[in-house]
């Protein structure tokens, strides 16, 4: 017998929400979506006992908890990405595009809903359903020519395997990649040209400890926590400016914008605050200068640690 192949596997997330946690809707409307990898998989420990019997030999073991749980790795792509940031912010707010035909998404912390997430091994008719999912955390790096790709955390309920797909009514986008050479970015409100490499990551902080004593081994609610968001800007070092930022404690912001045509991805970061991190001689070249931040809200007027504006074809996330 022939071995899976990743190049048949296939990612669908159910559009519907779950009206109670791990609960499966009569009709699993989804959609599917573009995969570099994903690794959402169910584990269950053996916990071995300390039981004695007489005997230097063990007890059996027993099984534990059932953890769901994995990071999913995608393309930013124009189109599909808006369902990944619907799982991280929930939903967005969508008003009609700056051009006939195309859709504005805004995308700011609010509560969380959970989805089905199914992986299916279509070459061998094997499908992984889980149950419960809600995105845990949000990271996208740009630097070089690296493939522009977001890892995306998820936590989910439970698993079901079955030869034959859960989900119903599949729905397709078209793909339409966002590149680095497509990105530009603000520091304070202005260009600035001199950074070659940012990353950012927005978390969170799920409350994945919840296991109710209901005779069933898998996680029985996942809460919201906090949203942070933190990132990191390298930049070539020609003057303290940026630095001075960190020493002063001065309030800054940063936009991270990817546009190709008329669609766009901004990422916007309102309120944050550099980390103390001075340039360092590391040998004769370049000197580069590192500055973490941290992103929060205190009172700008969007109201969220985070805010992100997508621009596409599509109606409704």
């Amino acid at each position: 017998m022939s071995q899976a192949s990743g190049a048949y596997g296939q990612l669908l997330l159910g559009t519907f929400v779950e009206t109670a946690y791990n609960y499966s809707a009569t009709s699993m409307a989804c959609v599917k979506l573009p995969i570099n990898t994903s690794g959402i998989r169910a584990s269950q420990n053996l916990v071995t006992p300390a039981t004695i019997l007489g005997r230097r030999s063990a007890a059996a073991p027993y099984s534990g908890l059932v953890d769901v749980r994995g990071t999913v790795t995608v393309p930013v792509d124009v189109n599909n990405i808006g369902y990944w940031l619907k799982l991280v912010f929930g939903s967005p707010t969508t008003t009609s595009g700056p051009v006939a035909g195309l859709w504005q998404h805004v995308y700011k912390v609010s509560s969380l809903a959970s989805h089905v997430v199914e992986q299916g091994y279509t070459d061998k008719s094997e499908y992984f359903a889980y149950n419960g999912c809600k995105a845990d955390s949000f990271s996208m790096s740009i630097r070089g020519d690296e493939e522009l790709v977001a890892s995306i955390d998820v936590i989910g309920g439970k698993e079901t395997q079955s030869a034959t797909s859960a989900m119903s009514g599949t729905t397709t986008h078209g793909f339409s990649r966002f590149t680095r050479f497509m990105a530009s970015l603000q520091e304070g409100g202005a260009d600035i040209a001199t950074v070659t490499e940012t990353d950012f990551r927005i978390t969170n902080n799920l409350g994945a400890d919840v296991y109710l004593i209901d005779g069933t081994p898998f996680r029985g609610d996942l809460p919201d926590g906090l949203c942070n968001a933190s990132g990191r800007l390298r930049a070539q070092f020609n003057s303290a400016s940026l630095y001075l930022h960190a020493l002063s404690g001065t309030e800054r912001s940063v936009q991270i914008k990817l546009a190709t045509g008329s669609y766009q991805l901004v990422f916007n970061f309102d309120e944050l605050l550099y980390q103390r991190q001075a340039p360092v001689i590391d040998g004769p070249g370049p000197i580069w200068l590192d500055m973490p931040w941290q992103a929060y809200y205190d009172n700008d007027a969007d109201a969220s640690v985070a805010k992100v504006t997508l621009i596409n074809s599509v109606s409704a996330y």
